[in-house]
């Protein structure tokens, strides 16, 4: 309970006192009805109360932040240690063991045997600095985000070594031999869930300080390492934040092979821009393509975004509390959206035959 909390709780106290006082005909001021909550809790008088309050408040607040840098040094010294992670290792079952524990702690600031949650995790990093999602979890508490307008950008001092952890992690994993044994101890680490958490971590934090051109590389990076998840599919989120930058091929290449999101029509993301490109390019685009972009009004509303000279900000949206992932990591926790009309029309304020081949377009479904 914090300072204003625990003082707003002994004035209700004061409030109450007075209303049953009055309702039996005597009345009291609210300054004496303090004094008497005061002496009701074994104070001389409501200053003292007050005081000793201000005193625990800055006692508790005094205790988090060593806790913080404690858990912060130790994360630090884990992030720069020599990957040495072993299938039989004791250091390993016990960082698991104590991680799966405390995991379910987060969020309630509560100790555990003792010991409060961010020396826990300061335990549990120092002890094996090859878990990396207990790494991402030991960040948010080093640094607890409650601002409107950063939320992300703050992480990214954890975010960029943690990423940099996993990948040495998986290079090392790759090179060792493939038996049930290392198979298992993949699967506990989970270093590809937690270097795509990373990853699109940074994407967040890339928009929030508007650095456009980070985001899709970050997205790509995210959807790499979720390809083993089936449920999980970012690829077309990075094609749309490389179209925003009139990176076509770069979309491309964040599609893949793969053909997600047809339409009924049988259009897809990369028959669009492929048909961008040939348009950049000189030549004719496909004419389901253009087709599909005049339904629903679908590029009128592009042509409009580009009169309005969009900013490239209004190319992606945030869905607070809908997670890009199935697995819970506390440190991300919104979607970053990005908008096809936007993304077109930012490409096209760039290239003018797109443009031009847009406009005739929205002409045409007139």
């Amino acid at each position: 309970m914090n300072e204003n909390t625990e003082l707003s709780q002994y004035k209700l106290q004061a409030t109450r006192l007075r209303d049953f006082l009055k309702a039996g005909g005597s009345e009291i001021q609210h300054a004496h009805a303090l004094e008497a909550v005061a002496k009701m809790h074994g104070f001389p008088n409501y200053n003292t109360l007050k005081g000793s309050v201000s005193t625990l408040a800055t006692k508790n607040v005094s205790t988090g932040k060593a806790q913080r840098d404690r858990l912060a040094d130790a994360l630090d010294k884990a992030l720069h240690a020599e990957v040495t992670v072993v299938p039989t290792s004791l250091a390993v079952t016990s960082a698991l063991e104590m991680y799966t524990s405390a995991r379910n702690l987060l969020g309630h600031h509560i100790e555990v045997g003792g010991v409060p949650i961010e020396g826990v995790f300061a335990e549990i990093v120092t002890l094996c600095p090859d878990l990396p999602l207990a790494m991402l979890d030991a960040a948010a508490l080093v640094t607890p985000s409650d601002q409107d307008v950063t939320r992300y950008a703050p992480y990214v001092r954890w975010l960029e070594p943690i990423l940099a952890r996993c990948k040495l992690l998986i290079r090392h994993l790759d090179g060792m031999e493939d038996n049930q044994a290392t198979e298992s101890l993949r699967e506990q680490l989970r270093v590809e869930d937690a270097a795509a958490a990373a990853a699109y971590g940074l994407a967040l934090a890339a928009l929030e300080n508007e650095d456009y051109f980070a985001i899709p590389g970050y997205l790509a990076l995210a959807d790499m390492y979720s390809l083993d998840d089936p449920d999980v599919d970012l690829s077309e989120d990075a094609a749309i934040a490389y179209l925003t930058l009139g990176a076509y091929e770069n979309a491309l290449d964040a599609l893949g092979d793969d053909v997600p999101g047809a339409t009924s029509n049988g259009v897809t993301l990369k028959s669009i821009i492929q048909s961008v490109i040939a348009v950049s390019e000189g030549r004719q685009a496909q004419a389901a393509v253009e087709m599909d972009l005049q339904r629903d009004g679908f590029a009128c509303e592009v042509v409009r975004f580009i009169r309005e000279s969009t900013s490239h900000r209004d190319a992606f949206m945030i869905k607070d509390h809908l997670l890009p992932f199935i697995s819970d990591v506390p440190i991300i926790n919104a979607l970053l959206e990005p908008d096809l009309a936007v993304a077109l029309a930012r490409a096209a304020l760039k290239d003018a035959p797109v443009a031009a081949w847009l406009e005739l377009i929205a002409a045409s479904s007139n």
